[in-house]
């Protein structure tokens, strides 16, 4: 490879981290799911309606207010994440809201599921753009259950795209969106 090419590919970080795993053999990153296809009711299998989850089920707290806007199309996916003390399992819940000039506020957040109260440690969240740069990365407590999530948001508009990281000191899985 020559030399140009290469220093190109390890300054961005998320082509690194698929080098790396096309190296080791893992999976990088999962299929595009697109967000505008919610809002005609189309969903892949992975995304589940938030009522068939394990409860308490972690409910997204909008930063700028509840959106009074409807319809709020909200899906969740499980994910086992594997960690230095064994296997951590928990839910990638994503709402989608209708904004006007035909934006979409997407709201994210990582939560505990079921009987565990706090997110495997160390857990990244990361809000990327699609070239890998780092929008916004977060880890909080509900105060109102006690659980561990961590809340992510974005605007946008159609045709725009993102990946939502969650990486492990074991793992690393790379979700990619476009709106």
């Amino acid at each position: 490879i020559p030399f140009r090419l290469w220093g190109a590919l390890i300054e961005q970080d998320i082509w690194r981290q698929q080098l790396w795993q096309h190296r080791n053999g893992t999976p990088s990153i999962d299929r595009i799911t697109r967000l505008s296809d919610w809002l005609q009711g189309n969903f892949s299998a992975v995304w589940q309606a938030i009522s068939p989850l394990p409860q308490p089920a972690p409910t997204i707290r909008w930063r700028r207010g509840s959106p009074s806007r409807s319809p709020v199309i909200q899906r969740a996916q499980m994910i086992e994440l594997e960690t230095a003390t064994g296997t951590a399992t928990v839910a990638l819940v994503l709402s989608v809201v209708p904004a006007p000039a035909e934006q979409l506020l997407i709201g994210i957040q990582v939560g505990t599921m079921g009987t565990a109260a706090a997110l495997p440690d160390p857990l990244q969240v990361q809000l990327l753009d699609p070239q890998g740069a780092v929008l916004e990365q977060g880890r909080d407590v509900d105060l109102d259950t006690d659980l561990e999530t961590c809340y992510l948001e974005i605007e946008g508009v159609a045709g725009e795209q993102f990946q939502v990281v969650l990486t492990t000191d074991r793992d690393r899985r790379v979700y990619q969106f476009a709106i």
